[in-house]
């Protein structure tokens, strides 16, 4: 009741761009709009972070803005949820500010980067929702995904396979040039 999961929510949408379960494509994050009474609710989230990059680490500010609007469709209003701008904020060294606006989806690359953290790290470890924590005690094929995800195994198996293929076609070309 003291809000401490919408923390958390909120933490994991500034970072990873990633909603919460049941939030019905972001009409349950914001505000409801029945409830207050108004056509419209705006929403912002602000997260302050240090990049830990050597040599100096930086503080970067991710901010992200969201709108919840009453649209009519067929008759009825609806809620339309709506990401608006997304912005990236550091401090320079002279102390001025330089802020960098972003779409939602180079945001939600760019900050998991910056962090220094996988977004599946993100999602699946850190910031992971109370209703999705029995994630590991799911069957083993979903088990195995997430493993996969979070250890970026499916890079490493395509990196395996192209060096693989580099292999094959290297000892053709030299078996090529020991006949001729």
């Amino acid at each position: 009741g003291s809000g401490k999961t919408t923390i958390i929510e909120c933490l994991k949408m500034a970072s990873a761009g990633i909603l919460p379960p049941n939030a019905k494509n972001g009409h349950g994050f914001l505000h409801d709009l029945q409830v207050a009474r108004l056509p419209e609710v705006k929403a912002q989230i602000r997260m302050l972070f240090s990049t830990g990059a050597v040599p100096k680490d930086q503080e970067i500010c991710a901010i992200r803005s969201f709108q919840l609007t009453n649209r009519k469709v067929g008759g009825r209003i609806r809620p339309q949820y709506k990401a608006l701008e997304s912005v990236l904020r550091t401090m320079s060294d002279d102390g001025s500010k330089a802020s960098v606006s972003h779409r939602c989806v180079d945001m939600d690359d760019k900050v998991p980067e910056l962090m220094g953290v996988s977004r599946a790290v993100l999602e699946s470890v850190i910031f992971c929702h109370q209703e999705e924590s029995s994630w590991p005690l799911q069957d083993a094929a979903a088990v195995k995904k997430r493993f996969d995800d979070i250890f970026g195994a499916t890079r490493y198996t395509k990196a395996l396979q192209n060096i693989r293929e580099l292999q094959r076609e290297w000892n053709k070309a030299t078996q090529s040039r020991r006949s001729e």
